[in-house]
């Protein structure tokens, strides 16, 4: 988005989502101190980041609840470009076994809702507790949910860096794509599970009820850790 501001030809922003962190409060446990110490030097990339948007022709936004974030933070009136996924990569594979496992995927930082699901999952006994794997990278939070997970018992496996076929391996061979980002602007990942025939429980919050709805390839809840 920094070269918005010097180009002369009609242009488009395909805009995720602003910088979070400049309006709403981001969970951490790892560099708490480091991260809230430097927060006043980063302030000035808040002016950037709305001046770089607002020099873009059209923003395109990727779910309703992101249109409306965007034009609040930027000033701007984004229009709505949804995602989507490769359904001949992304499909179901019936012969591929169900291993008793629970799947999630997302970067290793606490926005994505991993401790959430750690939790949770502590909370079934034992006998029938399936493991969960994670599949992400980036993020400053793995040492903080391997800990946690040993704590409450719940057996983890985190992947990542892999390849298209084995993504797709694990959504295939999962028995529940879990699912409790906070306020995820879409949800990409909620379209794999779902285009590989994945059940999905997730936290209705953001852009996932765009995806999910009640009774429609899975189940919503609150953020209530007993509910989910």
């Amino acid at each position: 988005p920094y070269v918005l501001r010097y180009i002369k030809i009609p242009s488009i922003y395909c805009c995720a989502e602003p910088k979070r962190e400049f309006y709403e409060y981001i969970p951490r446990i790892s560099n708490n101190f480091s991260y809230y110490v430097t927060f006043t030097f980063r302030i000035p990339i808040k002016w950037i980041d709305i001046a770089n948007a607002r020099s873009a022709t059209k923003v395109l936004a990727n779910s309703e609840y992101s249109r409306e974030y965007i034009n609040k933070a930027y000033n701007v009136n984004s229009v709505i470009n949804h995602l989507g996924v490769d359904s001949d990569l992304f499909r179901v594979n019936s012969s591929n076994k169900i291993q008793n496992r629970v799947l999630t995927v997302g970067e290793l930082s606490l926005h994505k809702g991993h401790d959430f699901i750690i939790r949770s999952l502590a909370k079934i006994p034992t006998k029938i507790r399936p493991e969960l794997t994670v599949i992400g990278f980036g993020g400053i939070e793995q040492n903080y949910l391997i800990s946690l997970a040993k704590s409450l018992g719940v057996v983890i496996n985190i992947e990542s860096h892999l390849s298209d076929n084995k993504l797709v391996e694990f959504y295939q061979t999962s028995k529940l794509f879990l699912y409790a980002a906070r306020n995820e602007p879409f949800g990409l990942v909620l379209l794999e599970a779902a285009s590989c025939g994945l059940p999905i429980v997730a936290v209705d919050e953001g852009g996932v009820r765009e995806i999910v709805s009640k009774d429609i390839l899975g189940i919503l809840t609150e953020r209530d850790e007993d509910e989910f």
